[in-house]
């Protein structure tokens, strides 16, 4: 993953951020007209933890790091960040609760734990990712 904004990104405040973008193109509706392609993107908020000590355990020292993921709608534009009924990052499956949810919902409950899934284990939803430049 690397900066590929290809400008001066503030990243919502954050210290450092990366997105990886081509990842689960799928065709949806009868045209294809609500086709799209996903990213995930990280952004880390390490300034305000350098004041901070390590934290120690049983197993030894460390610091925490504060960051955020998301899995979402990429291109086309248009769609950013949600389609609802996608089968990878919409509000389907597991996630068919928050259909028509609120941005907060989806983005805490649905986009949030999809990018942490794809982050610790390469998936979405189980399925390893397909990605493409």
């Amino acid at each position: 993953m690397y900066n590929d904004f290809g400008y001066a990104h503030t990243g919502e405040g954050c210290d450092a951020f990366a997105r990886r973008r081509g990842l689960q193109p799928v065709h949806l509706g009868p045209d294809g007209a609500r086709s799209h392609d996903h990213c995930v993107h990280l952004r880390f908020y390490y300034s305000p933890l350098y004041a901070g000590n390590p934290v120690e355990t049983a197993e030894g020292r460390y610091y925490q790091v504060a960051a955020s993921v998301h899995y979402e709608v990429d291109r086309p534009k248009k769609f950013h960040p949600y389609v609802d009924e996608c089968p990878y990052c919409g509000c389907t499956g597991e996630y068919e609760a928050y259909m028509g949810g609120t941005i907060k919902d989806k983005n805490e409950k649905v986009h949030d734990p999809l990018g942490v899934e794809l982050i610790l284990y390469g998936t979405i939803r189980g399925e390893a990712i397909v990605a493409y430049d």
